[in-house]
């Protein structure tokens, strides 16, 4: 059903998810000049022309006047760093317990195509180990 009514794309070949995490740490602040929590406004403001100005200010009340505050790290193309940003590395995030009760669950099911790389990559060595808390 799903090939004759869907277009499937491939992760990785068709699309990418992209790293923007990181990307926006190279771009933004890190720190900010304003407490978050507050704020009741925030206005983006976007201004092209010759010289392109990216406003934002915040008010903690509604009444309040607006002050401007600078997110952007100054002199770092911003386009440029997301629009370049790198891929996310494929991470299986199975748990070792369940991959043991997918293996069960396979043996009553039959998996065919591009389904089989999916089971593949879930069924493959876990590099993501489960969280223990030791009392």
């Amino acid at each position: 059903m799903l090939e004759n009514h869907s277009t499937n794309k491939n992760l990785n070949k068709d699309w990418k998810i992209m790293d923007l995490k990181s990307s926006a740490q190279k771009v933004l602040r890190l720190t900010l000049t304003f407490k978050m929590a507050p704020q009741r406004v925030i206005t983006y403001s976007k201004i092209l022309g010759k010289h392109r100005n990216d406003s934002v200010t915040v008010q903690n009340t509604y009444t309040a006047c607006p002050v401007a505050v600078w997110l952007l790290k100054p002199r770092i193309k911003t386009c440029g760093n997301v629009l370049n940003s790198p891929a996310l590395p494929e991470v299986n995030m199975v748990f070792k317990v369940k991959k043991n009760d997918v293996k069960k669950l396979m043996q009553y099911f039959e998996v065919t195509g591009e389904a089989k790389n999916l089971y593949t990559t879930v069924l493959a060595d876990v590099s993501h180990q489960p969280f223990v808390i030791k009392l």
